[in-house]
């Protein structure tokens, strides 16, 4: 739009998180879904105080974030509808942290515990490999189960163990 009529736009975003109530807008022709409630107006109210281009986000929402993102505190500010200030970040951009197991791993992990049969198989796997009788391992859960920390377990006990 700049090049070609010459007009500046810029979008703002603001960002907050929690639990929104969702409601069916519309009539039978056309129906559609609203999230409503004191998250979804907190949003509107950070949005005002985003840069022209930029996100500025919620304290809750820069705790999901963290490390994901780099973010610029910019303090407590005082927003029509919230009872106390609210602390606010600006998205800068891309941070260090790419996947939840990175996250975890710069927070510190938790001990590593319930997973020993399985650690055990990908052990032999491992072994049996090393000793020229490749193996192919499936390593299949639901999100959120734990794979990729189960492999980091694997990868960090057999650093020490010598190829043969």
């Amino acid at each position: 739009m700049r090049r070609e009529s010459g007009l500046d736009f810029a979008v703002r975003m603001g960002l907050n998180s929690g639990e929104v109530v969702v409601g069916r807008i519309g009539d039978d022709l056309r129906m559609d879904y609203t999230a409503q409630g004191h998250v979804v107006g907190l949003a509107a109210r950070v949005q005002q105080l985003a840069p022209p281009g930029g996100v500025t986000v919620t304290e809750q929402t820069a705790r999901l974030a963290s490390g994901f993102f780099e973010l610029v505190d910019r303090g407590h500010q005082s927003l029509k509808g919230a009872s106390v200030p609210v602390r606010v970040f600006d998205l800068r951009g891309p941070g260090p942290i790419r996947s939840r197991l990175e996250r975890s791993r710069a927070r510190g992990f938790s001990r590593f515990v319930g997973r020993q049969h399985e650690l055990a198989l990908l052990e032999r796997a491992l072994h049996e490999a090393r000793s020229g009788r490749p193996k192919v391992v499936l390593i299949t859960a639901e999100p959120g189960a734990g794979k990729s920390r189960l492999c980091h377990e694997l990868v960090e006990r057999s650093r020490g163990v010598a190829l043969h």
